[in-house]
């Protein structure tokens, strides 16, 4: 499992922390974070990449409260379904700003 931490819709920082943490650790944070894309030229590399980003989006629902999951699931990447996570529950912390 990708990460300790259930995500409940309340806990986002700690859980967004986590999950940064094992991705990286595990060399997929580019998966989400945008720096490895989706590439159409190759075909067996267009499936490696599709079978790795399955695999990211799968422990997120894994690791995210199931009543949250209609309303994440169908999206089309790990990406996209971490932008939207993040979109919906990143609370701007204004003190981490400054």
């Amino acid at each position: 499992m990708i990460t300790s931490i259930k995500f409940s819709g309340k806990n986002y920082d700690l859980w967004e922390k986590e999950v940064r943490t094992t991705l990286r650790a595990k060399n997929k944070l580019g998966f989400i974070d945008g720096s490895i894309t989706k590439l159409t030229t190759d075909l067996e590399e267009l499936n490696a990449w599709e079978i790795v980003d399955s695999m990211i989006t799968s422990w997120i629902l894994n690791v995210i409260d199931p009543k949250l999951h209609t309303s994440i699931a169908y999206v089309d990447s790990a990406q996209e379904m971490w932008n939207d996570i993040k979109k919906r529950y990143a609370i701007p912390n204004i003190p981490h700003i400054h």
